[in-house]
C-alpha cells in the first residue's frame, strides 16, 4: 500500500473520529438518557460498559454506589413554574458533572419519574475511605443545587457493591424503599431498608369528612377553617398510614374540583409535580399552596366582579335621564356585549334591562316619598317619556318586592311609600 493511501486512510479515520465526537457533544444528553434506559432494560454488563465507554463513561473500577435524588417541589421559589422540572433536572445534571472530581468518579442521569441519579464508580482504597468521599460529593451537590437553583433536594444513597451488573437492582431497590419511606423524615443520608407495606385503608373514606370541611370553608372563604382541615388531613394520613399513591392521586383529584369551582384552568404542571411528590410533607405543602392560590384568585375575582358592578351602577347614576342599553355599558367597560350579558345575568340573577328599571325605581321611590317633585318630573328625570310606562314599572317592582327594593352591589334603598299609589 502506498504511503499516500495510508495517509488518506488515517485522515478519514481522524475525520470520522472528529464527526463522532462532535455528534456526541451535540447529542450528549439524549445519548445519556438512552444509555440509562438501556441499563434499566437488562442489557448485559459487558455491552453496557462498552456503550458507556463510547460515551465517555470510564467505569473501569470494581465498585459502585447508586444515589437517587429528587426535587422538593414545595420549595420552588416564585421564579419557577411547575412545568420547569425538566429544565431543573437538566441543570442539576450539569452541576453534578462540573462538581465531579477530575477522575469523573460520579456520573449523573435523570429518569422519567423526576429523579436524578448519581452513579459512583471507584476502587476501594485502604488509605482513603472512598465511600465517605462519595458521600461528601453528594452533600456538596445538595448544597450547590440550593446555591445555584434556590431549590431544596433530597439525596439518599445505597451501600457499595461490586460489579456494574448490580446497578439496575440497586436503583430499583432504592426507589422501592423510598416509596415505603413516604411518611419518614429523610432528606439526606444512607437509605434505610424499608419493609414493603400493605396499604389497605380507603383514602376517600378516611379523609372524606376533612375534605368536605375544606370544601365548605373554601366556599365560605374561611381561611382559618381551611388551615384546620389541611392539618387534620395530614394528621390522619400519618396515623392511618394511607397508601401514598392513592393519597396523592386523591389530592390531585380534589384540587381539580377546586379548580373547577373557581372556574380556573387545570394546572397540569402542578398536578404532575404533585403526583411525583416523595414525602407527605411535600404533598401537603403543595396541596396547601395550591388551595391558597385558588382561594386568593377567587377572592380577587369576587372583588373585581363587585368593582365592575359598581362601575355599572356609576354609569347608570350618571345617565339617569337616558335610555341606557347593554351596548352602552359594554362600550363603557370595553367589553363584548354578549359576554357582558352572560356575566350580568350570572352576577345579578336578572337581565340588564330589568336591573336598570329596578335601579331607577329605587330613585323614584326616594323622590316620590320626599314629595319634592311631581310624578311627571320624576318620570322625566329618570328618562321615562310616557307616564303610563313609568307607572307600570313602579307597580311591577312593588309586586316583586313589596317591602322595598334590594339591588346587588350594596344598594339597600328605603321602602317605597305605601301611599305612592294614591299619589300617582
Amino acid at each position: 500500500m502506498s504511503k499516500a493511501s495510508v495517509e488518506l486512510r488515517e485522515q478519514l479515520e481522524q475525520r470520522r473520529e472528529q464527526v463522532y465526537k462532535h455528534d456526541l457533544m451535540k447529542n450528549k444528553d439524549v445519548l445519556k438518557e438512552r444509555f440509562f434506559r438501556q441499563m434499566m432494560s437488562g442489557v448485559s454488563a459487558r455491552d453496557m460498559l462498552s456503550y458507556g465507554k463510547r460515551l465517555g463513561f470510564e467505569w473501569d473500577r470494581s465498585h459502585f454506589m447508586v444515589a437517587i435524588g429528587y426535587l422538593n417541589f414545595a420549595s420552588f421559589p416564585d421564579r419557577y413554574r411547575y412545568s420547569d422540572v425538566p429544565v431543573l433536572l437538566y441543570a442539576i445534571s450539569n452541576i453534578a458533572e462540573e462538581l465531579s472530581p477530575e477522575e469523573k468518579m460520579v456520573t449523573a442521569f435523570t429518569d422519567t419519574d423526576a429523579y436524578f441519579i448519581c452513579i459512583a464508580n471507584f476502587q476501594p482504597n485502604l488509605s482513603l475511605n472512598t465511600t465517605e468521599q462519595v458521600q461528601r460529593y453528594l452533600a456538596a451537590l445538595k448544597e450547590k443545587i440550593k446555591e445555584y437553583l434556590k431549590v431544596d433536594v433530597s439525596i439518599l444513597f445505597g451501600q457499595p457493591f461490586k460489579g456494574a451488573e448490580g446497578i439496575k437492582a440497586n436503583y430499583k431497590q432504592l426507589k422501592q424503599w423510598n416509596r415505603a419511606a413516604y411518611y419518614e423524615d429523610l432528606s439526606f443520608g444512607p437509605m434505610p431498608a424499608m419493609e414493603g407495606k400493605l396499604w389497605s385503608i380507603d383514602v376517600t373514606g378516611a379523609l372524606g369528612d376533612e375534605w368536605n370541611r375544606l370544601l365548605k370553608a373554601y366556599k365560605d372563604r374561611d381561611d382559618s377553617s381551611i388551615r384546620q382541615a389541611l392539618d387534620e388531613m395530614k394528621r390522619k394520613a400519618i396515623k392511618l398510614q394511607l397508601d401514598p399513591g392513592e393519597l396523592i392521586a386523591k389530592c390531585s383529584q380534589w384540587v381539580r374540583v377546586l379548580e373547577l369551582e373557581s372556574d380556573r384552568h387545570s394546572d397540569d404542571g402542578f398536578h404532575d409535580c404533585l403526583l411525583k411528590s416523595r414525602r407527605l410533607s411535600d404533598t401537603m405543602d403543595l396541596l396547601e399552596t395550591k388551595v391558597k392560590e385558588l382561594y386568593e384568585a377567587n377572592r380577587e375575582a369576587v372583588i373585581e366582579r363587585k368593582a365592575k358592578l359598581q362601575q355599572i351602577d356609576h354609569y347608570i347614576a350618571e345617565h339617569l335621564s337616558e335610555n341606557i342599553s347593554l351596548v352602552d355599558i359594554a362600550d363603557y367597560l370595553f367589553l363584548n356585549p354578549s359576554y357582558l350579558s352572560r356575566y350580568f345575568k350570572l352576577e345579578t340573577g336578572m337581565n340588564f334591562t330589568d336591573y336598570v328599571h329596578r335601579y331607577k325605581m329605587k330613585i323614584a321611590c326616594h323622590l316620590l316619598k320626599s314629595k319634592q317633585d311631581n310624578i311627571e318630573l320624576v318620570a322625566f328625570k329618570l328618562g321615562y317619556v310616557e307616564r303610563t310606562y313609568f307607572f307600570q314599572n313602579i307597580q311591577k317592582i312593588r309586586r316583586s318586592e313589596p317591602e322595598g327594593l334590594s339591588l346587588r352591589g350594596g344598594h339597600q334603598p328605603a321602602p317605597c311609600d305605601k301611599n305612592i299609589n294614591s299619589s300617582i
